[in-house]
């Protein structure tokens, strides 16, 4: 497989596309509870796999046109439906989420950015 920029990826938020986006971020993770019995064999843990969970960041430019951006403003601690889409591909991650965070980054020598965390709240599918 070769190696893909980023450049074309996109994320939206429902069906509203975000314009100014920059950068995106998924973490999946699998939770697992520690069953080691006493006397376990080898002395080697067992553990069972409980709970999965996912987190998601989209970095943007500030851009008071940006419609999928600018809707989220009023959306903090409310679920939102996030798509984030791999480059060049039918394929990205989506799933329903809480907006639980909204912070503007200001720099004198840079461009102005926000950053909106997301807290999944069910299956995060990939297709």
């Amino acid at each position: 497989m070769a190696a893909l920029a980023g450049i074309g990826a996109s994320v939206s938020e429902a069906s509203t596309a975000f314009t100014d986006a920059s950068k995106w971020t998924l973490s999946l993770k699998g939770a697992t509870k520690d069953v080691t019995p006493f006397g376990a064999s080898g002395n080697w843990a067992i553990n069972l796999a409980t709970i999965k969970s996912w987190t998601a960041k989209v970095t943007a430019f500030v851009d008071t046109a940006d419609t999928a951006q600018t809707n989220l403003y009023a959306l903090l601690n409310s679920t939102v439906t996030l798509t984030l889409n791999i480059v060049n591909t039918p394929h990205g991650f989506s799933g329903s989420a809480i907006l639980t965070g909204i912070d503007p980054n200001v720099d004198a020598q840079g461009a102005e950015t926000v950053d909106f965390s997301f807290t999944g709240t069910g299956a995060c599918t990939y297709s």
